[in-house]
């Protein structure tokens, strides 16, 4: 049974104008109107975390969170501070704790085949198992009520006398085909995602005497169901939110869905907190608006920090008095403001054709765009918030990347070839010449007389276009065999590469190319950004890699700082960064001290951004599979948010690279725990070096590059991890040399 909220009057005017508007203008950020900037500290974030390994789902009580850890069992955490939340306690449970809930001063544990847990948590510090029940098969779920705990497995429904926890007991079962997954109690009801089989609705009026009321099959894997009044909510790995009426148990009826799933990255856990309902996946949350449950609508979504040494992102969430509480397997607790679910700093969109658009660029107050329906539209900008179209030109294929040259545009399509487009009368656009490519193109950029693209395979190609009608190819540097975004700043190019990091091209002499300098690191890549002597580059599972290229010929990796979800592309404005992310959203992060990025707020986005270009007092982001989002900027002085112990500077290591020993250091503006740790390139920890508390200040230590058991550890690359107060805070990649 969840609380219902009472609606506030403005988020109830938005939601009315969100559906009333015109379908080129799909938000309008609430107060936007004569508004040129907005806060992103104020929109829906992660503002606090706490190191929960393994957290796969949570119950929240007080001042303490209760989880379920899969195999690293049953732990709590002191929540009183939300944005700085303390792990106090942890047991192991025997199998692989599934589910979790509260009630009375008890914890009740699903730990599949060790069956239910019970632990007396009177003091959340040194919880105490108090009792187990086994049913013969996997416990996937619990809910509690009242002085009864309904447990679901393999069988079907466990109904189990709790008044006294102690001497806890089974007084009630029922048989349910389909492998139930999860179980929400409301009333007299009880609502199962049974798997394979859909939604099941029990009758536990008697306990001791459960009875089948109703059920609705439904298609897929349906890990997840909540009830709320005459609705449940059920999750399915496919279809995404189902809304059911349940107001006669016996007919339960499919009213409403939303399929919110994206890349094959399915939601795995819900809540409803009427009027929303929040789901969680393995990038973050999204945050449903079900005040029309015939069409519910996408409010927010949050991502949550996926680093490279967490899991595979979020299984649990509970929501209480505005803040989401997210289990995130590795990533830990995640405690997310969810104060205003609809605040936004979205002003306005543009639809393009097909699968939306691809890429853009801004000049003069026109917005040059590429897109899924096969070529270019040119928009003007007169009112940022409500392009208008001024003309188009089509291509052969899916048109993927565009740059300007003068009075025209280059654009690269998924035909493997270049277009030359006169935009000198940008309301009649022409292709007046073409150039074949190889493969693929990952990254082009434009600097007077010459175009350079990145083409899968194949290198770095250098494309004279001095004459628009006859784009020739000049050269190819082909050391980087599957190169990604360009920064061009001439006679430098600055080049993100698939498992090769970052190469800094000479592009001096069109015809010879060469390598200046490189840093290695594994990973797939995504956006690239310059700013003053640093690169900013992002990398999968790894987040946001800083690269000081003061001297080119030999870059130096400064520090990783994990980004929630992953990174497709950058724009510098200032001295912020503004990033794109198919899960997180639009990011903006105060990099004033490169040392030490702090990220600033979130803005919820669709599709899958592939584009971020700043330009007519806006942000512009190209979201394929959605729309061109259009953002107000973030004004000067705002406050970022998730700061930490941490001091600006993070952390060093001296010499590096080293042989036969390094000292790494950091320091810190408060006292906290610390853990420092090296790490393989695989993930695998083969040396810890500090482990406990340590007062405000600078600090060091040595390593000789040996392993625990004092062995002389390889040549190679190996990452120091910093995690402060249960917080992952700062790698650093050391390097050495036998």
């Amino acid at each position: 049974m969840r609380r219902v909220y009472r609606v506030r009057f403005d988020a109830v005017i938005r939601r009315a104008a969100l559906r009333l508007c015109l379908p080129a203008i799909l938000f309008i950020a609430a107060g936007a109107f004569a508004q040129d900037c907005l806060d992103y500290a104020g929109l829906p974030h992660v503002m606090g975390s706490v190191n929960v390994y393994g957290a796969r789902a949570v119950a929240v009580a007080g001042d303490h969170a209760y989880f379920a850890c899969g195999e690293y069992g049953f732990r709590v955490a002191d929540i009183s501070d939300p944005a700085w939340p303390q792990l106090v306690a942890y047991l192991p449970t025997g199998d692989w704790a599934d589910d979790v809930a509260y009630i009375a001063g008890h914890a009740y544990v699903a730990d599949r085949q060790g069956g239910l847990k019970i632990y007396d948590v009177s003091d959340p510090a040194a919880p105490e198992l108090v009792r187990t029940i086994t049913t013969g098969s996997y416990v996937f779920g619990v809910a509690v009520a009242g002085d009864r705990a309904y447990l679901v497995d393999h069988n079907g429904l466990k109904a189990v006398d709790i008044t006294v926890p102690a001497s806890a007991a089974v007084i009630g079962s029922l048989p349910i085909a389909g492998y139930p997954a999860k179980i929400d109690v409301q009333g007299n009801l009880a609502g199962i995602a049974a798997g394979s089989y859909g939604l099941v609705l029990v009758d536990i009026t008697d306990p001791t005497a459960p009875v089948l009321r109703g059920s609705l099959p439904l298609s897929g894997h349906n890990p997840d169901v909540d009830l709320d009044g005459s609705r449940a909510y059920l999750l399915g790995d496919v279809a995404g939110l189902r809304v059911v009426d349940i107001s006669n148990p016996a007919a339960p009826a499919l009213v409403g869905t939303l399929d919110v799933n994206e890349d094959f990255v399915y939601d795995r856990r819900l809540e409803c907190r009427w009027p929303f309902v929040y789901t969680v996946h393995g990038r973050g949350m999204n945050i449903i608006d079900v005040t029309a449950p015939t069409a519910p609508v996408l409010a927010c979504k949050v991502g949550i920090g996926v680093g490279v040494f967490d899991g595979e992102g979020a299984f649990g969430v509970t929501v209480t008095e505005g803040k989401a509480w997210v289990a995130a397997d590795a990533g830990g607790l995640q405690v997310v403001d969810v104060a205003d679910p609809y605040a936004t700093a979205l002003s306005g969109t543009w639809t393009c054709p097909g699968s939306g658009p691809t890429d853009l660029a801004i000049r003069d107050g026109l917005a040059y765009v590429t897109h899924g329906g096969s070529g270019l539209q040119i928009l003007d900008l007169a009112d940022p918030d409500a392009p208008t179209l001024v003309g188009e030109v089509g291509t052969d294929d899916t048109a993927y990347h565009v740059a300007l040259a003068g009075d025209h545009a280059v654009v690269t399509d998924n035909s493997f070839k270049l277009y030359m487009i006169d935009v000198s009368d940008p309301a009649d656009p022409a292709v007046v010449g073409t150039m074949p490519l190889y493969d693929i193109v990952n990254g082009l950029a434009v600097v007077g007389d010459y175009a350079y693209v990145s083409v899968s395979w194949t290198g770095v190609l250098i494309v004279d276009i001095s004459d628009p009608e006859n784009p020739t190819h000049v050269s190819t540097e082909w050391t980087m065999w599957m190169p990604g975004q360009i920064v061009a700043e001439y006679p430098l190019l600055y080049v993100a590469g698939w498992n090769q990091g970052l190469h800094i091209l000479d592009v001096s002499d069109p015809a010879n190319p060469y390598v200046v300098g490189s840093d290695w690191a594994g990973g797939q890549p995504g956006g690239i950004a310059r700013y003053d002597h640093f690169v900013f580059m992002a990398r999968a599972g790894v987040g946001l890699q800083v690269i000081d290229v003061a001297d080119p010929s030999s870059p130096a990796w400064v520090r990783d700082y994990v980004l929630p979800g992953d990174a497709t592309s950058m724009a510098v404005d200032g001295d912020l960064l503004y990033v794109a992310s198919p899960f997180a959203g639009l990011q903006v992060l105060d990099v004033s001290d490169p040392f030490a990025p702090r990220l600033i707020g979130t803005g919820a986005t669709g599709g899958e951004p592939r584009s971020v270009v700043l330009g007519a007092g806006r942000v512009y982001q190209a979201a394929e599979w959605g729309a061109l989002e259009i953002f107000l900027p973030q004004c000067a002085g705002g406050t970022p948010v998730g700061e930490t112990p941490l001091a600006r500077g993070g952390l060093t290591a001296y010499p590096n690279p080293f042989n036969p020993s390094t000292t790494i250091s950091f320091s810190l503006d408060a006292p906290a725990a610390v853990e420092l740790a090296i790490y393989d390139l695989g993930g695998r920890r083969v040396r810890g070096l500090l482990n406990g508390p340590f007062a405000a200040g600078a600090h060091a230590t040595p390593w000789r590059g040996d392993d625990d058991a004092g062995r002389a550890l390889p040549s190679g690359i190996y990452l120091a991890r910093l995690v402060v107060g249960g917080r992952l805070q700062s790698h650093w990649k050391l390097s050495l040399v036998r």
